[in-house]
């Protein structure tokens, strides 16, 4: 009899701790007690009873329509809003903290707010190095004066974003989209913008490098003061640029089959023919 007193307590303990069986139990119990005050109506006043019960339905459905979807996308619209506030806090939390760890939970933020389709983040002084984000669209952000160097941002969609002072030496570009963007001051020594898009960049004493230019559009593109020492620019569209000079023409690898201006071209024919492939 004890043994079965105790059985009963520990049952009733764990009652909170099963949120499903409690509702089942509740309900077995409501069940009984309804159904047996609502007997003498079955008998006597049916129809009137029925009638009730017909109005009670439309106003149950009224309160699934209510309760069951307008207030579940409040929650959920709430919910998403707390998440992303959580997001944008951890990325404040790791600003200047350079480290492996800082640049996965960097990353794993990013790609979280992307999902939520959160694109504008103000990422300067972020550590990001050798890491992956391809495919990302970060267009409008700040990625000032970050560490992104040996990170991964092929297909990137980095409109209008901002880079000045950023290190991204060796980091993979290709087929990125950086139309408008701003890299005054950028380091892209050793860097791979095969195909990138850099139209009407701002690139002001950018740092390219040994970089790897081939097919890489500089249309409008200010390149006043960039460092194209040992780049290769094969097939790359120069010909609207801003502020390129012969001499900074004259110290990259290759210009073969770049598009240039007519009066540099000739000019690059008379100093070093072999640029040009010619």
């Amino acid at each position: 009899m004890r043994k079965k007193i105790l059985d009963i307590n520990l049952f009733l303990r764990r009652i909170p701790e099963m949120p499903i069986a409690t509702s089942a139990i509740v309900l077995f119990f409501a069940t009984i007690i309804v159904i047996h005050l609502s007997l003498p109506l079955y008998n006597s006043n049916f129809d009137a009873f029925y009638s009730n019960i017909l109005a009670e339905a439309h106003g149950m459905l009224f309160d699934i329509f209510f309760m069951g979807i307008i207030i579940f996308w409040l929650n959920q619209n709430a919910e998403r809003k707390q998440n992303i506030n959580k997001f944008l806090n951890d990325i404040d939390d790791l600003r200047y903290w350079d480290s492996e760890e800082a640049a996965y939970k960097n990353v794993g933020n990013i790609k979280r707010l992307n999902r939520e389709r959160v694109y504008k983040l103000n990422l300067s002084h972020c550590y990001l190095r050798k890491t992956t984000l391809n495919k990302v669209n970060l267009e409008n952000s700040n990625f000032n004066s970050s560490d992104l160097s040996d990170c991964s941002l092929i297909s990137a969609n980095l409109k209008n974003t901002r880079f000045n002072q950023a290190n991204l030496s060796n980091t993979r570009l290709d087929f990125a989209e950086l139309e408008n963007a701003h890299l005054s001051g950028a380091n892209l020594k050793g860097s791979s913008p095969i195909r990138a898009n850099f139209k009407s960049a701002n690139l002001i004493k950018a740092n390219f490098e040994n970089a790897l230019l081939m097919e890489t559009n500089f249309e409008d593109a200010c390149l006043i003061g960039c460092n194209f020492k040992n780049a290769n620019l094969s097939k790359a569209n120069l010909k609207t640029a801003i502020g390129l000079t012969l001499d900074q023409l004259l110290e990259c690898k290759s210009l073969y089959k770049a598009n240039l201006d007519s009066d540099i071209k000739l000019k690059i024919l008379e100093k070093n023919p072999a640029l040009l492939g010619a």
